[in-house]
């Protein structure tokens, strides 16, 4: 899905539009925002490469292989973790190249819906506190709010699906 940026919001006496997405005012019942939290943190990025270096060494250091079929599980498990830390490497990689993101949450009728998500945290406490005043003290005619930065629609930005999970209420992607 691409990103679609955000360039204004517009808030009504009883609606928020937010791109082609409309919330009723008296609807949302809470607005949050939370940093977006990788599933695979620096912590377990370290573990695994650590466990799959311990694992090869320990391999290597077994002796000669005797049978064929000692041989070929040696290949399988080498190659598996190989793989394993090759894709951890790629997310260690993608992660340091990427900047933390932020998630704007709205509850209406007891779902969730992240909303919006950006680079800038500012921002999107500042559109979270605009649409607070708004369900407090609704405009008389609509405002239109200027989305400045790097903020954009919904919950998916390239191949990642953004979504509140845990006990932590912590973002997951």
């Amino acid at each position: 899905m691409l990103r679609k940026p955000v360039d204004k919001i517009r808030i009504s006496k009883r609606l928020i539009r937010l791109g082609d997405q409309i919330y009723p005012l008296a609807n949302i019942s809470r607005i949050q925002t939370h940093k977006v939290v990788p599933r695979l943190t620096y912590t377990r990025i370290t573990v695994e490469l650590a466990a799959i270096l311990t694992a090869l060494a320990m391999m290597n250091g077994a002796g000669s292989a005797s049978g064929l079929l000692r041989g070929l599980v040696t290949i399988a498990v080498v190659g598996t973790l190989m793989i394993r830390a090759a894709y951890v490497l790629s997310v260690l990689i993608h992660r340091v190249g990427t900047r933390q993101r932020y998630a704007l949450l709205l509850e209406a009728a007891g779902a969730q819906y992240t909303a919006l998500s950006g680079v800038d945290q500012q921002e999107i406490d500042r559109i979270r506190e605009e649409i607070a005043n708004a369900i407090e003290d609704p405009p008389i005619g609509e405002r239109v709010l200027h989305v400045a930065g790097d903020v954009v629609f919904g919950d998916k930005i390239g191949r990642d699906k953004f979504g509140q999970y845990g006990a932590g209420n912590s973002i997951n992607r």
